[in-house]
């Protein structure tokens, strides 16, 4: 079982970047991110290679600055968006990262039944419209709950259930 956490979404998006596309975990955020990093209040901010390393990994914890900034609705709706124009297109099958993320979801057992209704109410997806909802929806969300330090004992812990 995995645990569905923010490494563990990333992991699976950057999966499915087409390797004709010479993307690294830093320039990929880049363009998750876009609306974050276009706001006057991060102006500041930079990806640290290192950092967002040890993200993908499991290893810490998103910045709060960024999974804050995304609380709001209107910031939700916009990741969305950045999904749809800037990260769908960079994928060459879509569907089957958006029914990889799916299945992690649904076989986390940290996770309600009630909450995995509310975050596939956009799955199955018919769109790319409706694969950036679904995929902001997991993303935010993977970003919000409780972190998980991932490790070689808490893969052993997690997979013995």
């Amino acid at each position: 079982m995995e645990y569905c956490d923010f490494s563990v979404v990333m992991s699976i998006i950057r999966k499915y970047v087409d390797e004709g596309r010479t993307m690294n975990q830093v320039d990929l955020l880049y363009q998750v991110f876009d609306s974050f990093l276009a706001d006057n209040n991060a102006s500041d901010f930079v990806f640290d290679n290192g950092l967002v390393c040890r993200w993908f990994n499991g290893q810490a914890k998103v910045s709060p600055r960024i999974s804050g900034f995304y609380i709001d609705k209107k910031n939700q709706k916009e990741l969305a968006k950045d999904i749809e124009l800037n990260v769908i297109p960079l994928l060459y099958d879509s569907g089957m990262a958006t029914q990889e993320i799916h299945d992690v979801l649904i076989q986390d057992v940290t996770i309600s039944e009630k909450m995995k209704k509310k975050l596939c109410k956009n799955y199955p997806c018919k769109t790319e419209t409706d694969e950036a909802k679904f995929l902001a929806e997991v993303l935010q969300f993977s970003m919000e709950r409780n972190f998980v330090r991932r490790d070689a004992g808490t893969k052993k812990l997690m997979a013995a259930g």
